[in-house]
């Protein structure tokens, strides 16, 4: 009995486990079908990942191009700007040199005007000196004048005095070209 009680038993549990087994792959089963259903949402969600990758990876690729010939005409703005700082590094060179030579310029026009002020003074000069020459000259001639009158009418006898006279008239004309002369040279000149 004991026997019969175990084979029951062991029946029972058989039946038991069966039953067990067939909840579990009814489960299973459950599971296989939201697995499934699972499944195919991930591999249609894959499917655009996999497009969107394949678009990230185009646009990727130009963009990297992009970025290269970007990159390439940054190094050659380089070059350029290099370039440009040497232009101005001579432009400065240049002006700086420029501004010098104006400084000496003007430094040269400021003497030019002092020395042109100077001999504007000193001509006015010399012509008030050359007035005051003549005058004096003038008034010698009329003394002269006076004095040759005056010897004809009271010292004829006097041939010596003439001679004297004419000897200082004579230097008198000689002073009286030489100013003449000079006033010539003088307004050749400065005119």
């Amino acid at each position: 009995m004991d026997e019969l009680m175990d084979d029951m038993y062991s029946e029972k549990s058989v039946f038991e486990e069966v039953h067990e087994l067939i909840d579990e792959l009814k489960i299973l089963a459950k599971s296989k079908e939201e697995l499934t259903k699972v499944n195919a949402v991930l591999k249609e969600r894959l499917r655009a990942l996999t497009g969107q990758t394949e678009g990230l990876e185009v646009i990727i690729k130009r963009t990297k191009e992009e970025f290269e010939r970007e990159q390439s005409r940054v190094e050659g703005y380089g070059s350029a700007i290099d370039d440009l700082h040497s232009k101005k590094d001579r432009i400065i060179e240049e002006i700086n040199r420029y501004k010098g030579n104006i400084k000496i310029v003007e430094e040269d026009l400021q003497n030019t005007v002092g020395v042109k002020n100077h001999l504007r003074d000193e001509l006015s000069q010399v012509r008030d000196d050359k007035e005051i020459v003549v005058a004096k000259f003038n008034e010698i001639q009329n003394a002269l004048n006076s004095v040759e009158r005056k010897k004809k009418l009271i010292m004829p006898k006097f041939t010596e005095y003439d001679v004297i006279l004419k000897q200082v008239h004579k230097a008198f004309k000689e002073v009286e070209s030489k100013v003449s002369l000079s006033k010539i040279m003088h307004n050749y000149h400065i005119d």
